[in-house]
């Protein structure tokens, strides 16, 4: 979320962003009173009684503030799923761009994602979201060789070391260098454990290359 104000003893709050539906305070104040009649009537009279309903989608076409405010009231609940799928390409960057990008061609992944780095910055919460996102939709090959550096960056956050060695497992390997740097950092212990689990959950044996990994204490 970004905020923006007027500084001073009564601090004005003048604009907001959100990052993760692509919603803005300026965009709601402009649609203004289109909510009090029509098809904005109607939109937000379905989306409070009827979130999930098909209809809203007709009703927000081509109307980029009804998407976002949408996605933003569905967030987290059964109706996100209908609420993304309704979102339509927009130049404003916007988390959820991420999982439609993943789900397209690699060169457009990489258009959204260096779109919300130049908005965000190197944010390690950023790095996790892509990376949880590439597991879920099995495109760990584009992003594994960025987690790794971006990890290297940020030590500290677990969750990204996390998500960045569950890509590393899921990508074939040539080396082992990612892991002997997570071993020193965190731990081999931790290092084993993590590694058991991935492949316990993928209901498969762990390859002969990672076995001395997951001996704890041996690395």
């Amino acid at each position: 979320m970004r905020l923006e104000g007027e500084p001073g003893e009564d601090y004005r709050l003048t604009e907001w962003y959100d990052y993760s539906s692509g919603l803005q305070l300026s965009d709601l104040i402009a649609y203004g009173a289109r909510f009090n009649s029509g098809q904005g009537k109607a939109f937000l009279a379905m989306l409070q009684n009827r979130p999930g309903s098909p209809e809203l989608a007709s009703l927000a076409a081509g109307r980029p503030v009804l998407q976002a405010l949408w996605l933003a009231q569905c967030s987290d609940k059964p109706c996100e799923d209908q609420a993304l799928a309704a979102q339509e390409p927009t130049n404003k960057p916007a988390l959820w761009q991420l999982e439609k990008a993943l789900a397209s061609d690699q060169d457009h992944y990489r258009q959204i994602s260096k779109q919300l780095h130049d908005a965000l910055g190197d944010d390690p919460y950023l790095w996790w979201l892509k990376g949880q996102l590439a597991l879920l939709q099995q495109r760990c090959e584009w992003v594994q060789a960025d987690l790794e550096q971006a990890w290297q960056r940020h030590p500290e956050h677990r969750l990204l070391a996390d998500v960045a060695l569950q890509c590393y497992l899921a990508v074939e390997q040539g080396g082992t260098e990612f892991l002997d740097q997570l071993s020193a950092a965190l731990g081999a212990d931790t290092v084993s454990a993590a590694i058991g689990n991935y492949y316990q959950q993928q209901g498969a044996p762990v390859p002969a290359i990672y076995q001395p990994w997951t001996v704890p204490g041996e690395n």
